[in-house]
């Protein structure tokens, strides 16, 4: 049997997977993995306020991020679209999926190696007895400026300190902001890389396995369920803005100017889910045995006809004015 229509991966093909070796299994599963890849996609576009705030970043800054997902896309799609038609096309869109998987848990990384945000302002009851308590507070972590009773007009200046070095303000860019900046950065160039081969491949790949009259059908339903990533993306986005980075109960609300939401847990779901996704991908077979009926056998040898007649016609053409020149020379 041709092991190149066989569901598996080297010698491991048993007969249990063999039950999967068609189109219509194939569109389910990558079908789920594409709407995970597309969610991700959109999802720093839900968060990169959030990312701004506490990071520190700059307007500048966050458009450079948002634009490195499609500079790793245009730097390789032409040489990965090139071998569509060349290569095992179903291990190559698991690839890119785990790619993006791997891109997503990159961009969360940076919440987890930060310093940590200062959250002495954060009353930790519900009831604050007396209200010099908690300005003096909100005076030690910086959020307020303690201002001497003597005001000198020369010096309009003034400093606010905090007591501690190893905390970090909302909104304040830091000597972590470069840093995180490169990890998500190169988190989105992985994503654009990932995301190059999946259009091209995935319609060589069904337009080569099915009938010419469902290639749109599959291609369809493909492109039906990943149009949901982007909502999906979003709505979770603002569900997850309602967390608090550190999953900490706080007694201020996401209306507050020091809110921070977790944006880092939509990388985290949305990244293993792509690639728990993706690895089922992998085991499809390199193409399908397509049974061609008699219409689309007439259809291939008409236009295969057509084509002989028309280069026929083309040739007796030259041939017939070439000779006119030569015996009838101006």
């Amino acid at each position: 049997m041709d092991t190149e229509i066989q569901c598996g991966i080297g010698r491991f093909k048993p007969n249990c997977l063999q039950c999967c070796a068609t189109m219509k299994i194939f569109t389910v599963f990558y079908s789920i993995s594409a709407l995970m890849t597309s969610t991700l996609s959109v999802y720093i576009a839900s968060q990169i306020t959030t990312i701004e705030k506490q990071f520190g970043f700059t307007s500048t800054q966050s458009g450079l991020l948002m634009s490195c997902n499609d500079i790793g896309y245009l730097a390789v799609t032409l040489f990965v679209s090139y071998f569509a038609d060349k290569v095992h096309a179903p291990r190559v869109l698991s690839f890119s999926t785990l790619l993006f998987g791997a891109a997503g848990i990159i961009c969360a990384i940076p919440y987890f190696v930060s310093p940590m945000i200062s959250k002495s302002f954060l009353p930790k009851t519900s009831n604050v007895s007396r209200s010099g308590d908690f300005l003096s507070k909100m005076m030690s972590s910086g959020q307020l400026c303690e201002v001497s009773s003597t005001f000198d007009q020369s010096n309009s200046n003034m400093s606010c300190s905090s007591k501690s070095d190893t905390h970090t303000s909302v909104g304040v860019a830091n000597d972590f902001t470069p840093v995180a900046m490169t990890i998500i950065a190169i988190g989105m160039i992985i994503q654009g890389i990932g995301k190059s081969p999946r259009q091209a491949f995935i319609t060589t790949y069904i337009d080569n396995n099915v009938k010419k009259t469902q290639t749109a059908v599959y291609v369809g339903s493909v492109m039906a369920v990943a149009i949901f990533g982007p909502a999906l993306g979003f709505g979770l986005g603002g569900l997850f803005s309602k967390i608090y980075v550190t999953l900490e109960d706080v007694n201020i609300s996401p209306r507050d100017p020091r809110w921070i939401g977790a944006w880092w847990i939509g990388f985290l779901t949305f990244g293993i889910g792509s690639i728990l996704t993706g690895l089922p991908v992998m085991f499809f077979p390199k193409r399908f045995h397509v049974k061609r009926n008699k219409v689309d056998t007439k259809v291939v040898k008409k236009k295969r006809k057509t084509r002989i007649i028309e280069g026929t016609k083309g040739t007796m053409m030259n041939c017939n004015s070439n000779l006119k020149e030569n015996l009838f020379p101006n």
